[in-house]
């Protein structure tokens, strides 16, 4: 199972949102989530109410895909580290 985690405790200021709500369910720094459980915590967070289009289908899903989006952007790229963890 993969997790991400993030890699250092010095993060950039950030603007209130989809970034923040990540950030704050990925601490403390290190602490180790699989993608199922921190889609979880952030729609746990409101992270669905900052969408600015409506979801399609499946909410889980269209979460996922967004953190995934969020992970693979330059500046949250440098923050986030990712593992394969055994079950």
């Amino acid at each position: 199972m993969k997790v991400f985690f993030l890699t250092r405790s010095s993060l950039p200021s950030r603007k209130r949102g989809q970034r923040e709500i990540i950030i704050l369910c990925l601490q403390p720094p290190g602490t180790r989530k699989s993608l199922d459980r921190l889609v979880d915590e952030c729609l746990s967070r409101d992270y669905a109410t900052t969408f600015r289009r409506p979801h399609v289908n499946d909410l889980k899903e269209f979460t996922s895909t967004s953190i995934l989006y969020h992970f693979r952007q330059s500046q949250m790229g440098s923050l986030i580290g990712s593992d394969e963890q055994s079950q």
